[in-house]
């Protein structure tokens, strides 16, 4: 299933090639939004729902993205329509984020390090999600992020498929419940085929019972008969 269309998707935005272009985009998506309501200004990472965004911006400064033509980190946007949201029951964004990142992470074999923050839209709500352009590998080693066009596809992907789980889990009483239902039925139904099969023996008895008695009337009749005739 594709995280596309109409349905959700997942986008760079942009990438920022300078550290306090990043610190900014990173103060911007979790204090300044005009989309956000007081009490929920901030935003998430990793392991913490409420995130220290002065360390995550502290963190942004690394040797291998000082060149001022290197990318410091990558800004993108999970998005989809209310209707779906809905559809999805997805009320909380981040254990959403969070696997889609793990799942990520885990094919590619590196740790990243991000920030998020959802901005709940009347029509499209959305997170955003800053991404630290370095990441540590299996090696434990610090290495250059580069996002191309199959890492952009892999993360659409793994976001449309952990939607459809969302939506196939919210979906799971209604599902439970009209399966409960066809049973009820289908035990209904085969009550109800007992009870006439039960019905259809009864009136072949009471019609066979009818047919020995007017058997028998008729015998005793003749047999009258005969005895008259005899007299």
């Amino acid at each position: 299933m594709a995280f596309t269309g109409r349905q959700a998707f997942f986008r760079i935005i942009r990438n920022t090639k300078t550290l306090t272009g990043a610190k900014r985009m990173v103060h911007y998506i979790a204090f300044r939004s005009r989309e956000l309501p007081e009490e929920r200004k901030g935003g998430f990472d990793r392991d913490h729902d409420q995130a220290n965004v002065d360390r995550f911006c502290s963190g942004l400064d690394h040797r291998l993205t000082r060149h001022p033509a290197v990318p410091v980190a990558f800004h993108g946007v999970f998005s989809l329509p209310r209707e779906e949201a809905e559809r999805a029951g997805l009320t909380d964004w981040k254990p959403f984020v969070r696997e889609v990142m793990r799942q990520y992470e885990a094919n590619r074999e590196i740790r990243l390090d991000w920030f998020a923050s959802v901005h709940d839209s009347e029509t499209h709500p959305h997170c955003h999600i800053v991404i630290k352009a370095v990441y540590t590998n299996r090696d434990g080693r610090d290495v250059r992020l580069r996002f191309n066009k199959e890492d952009l596809k892999e993360l659409r992907r793994l976001a449309g498929r952990q939607l459809a789980h969302q939506r196939w889990l919210h979906q799971a009483p209604e599902r439970a419940a009209r399966e409960l239902q066809i049973e009820r039925a289908e035990i209904a139904s085969d009550r109800l085929a007992k009870i006439q099969s039960g019905l259809d023996l009864l009136r072949e008895m009471i019609r066979r019972h009818r047919r020995e008695r007017l058997r028998e009337e008729e015998e005793a009749h003749e047999r009258w008969l005969r005895e008259r005739d005899d007299d």
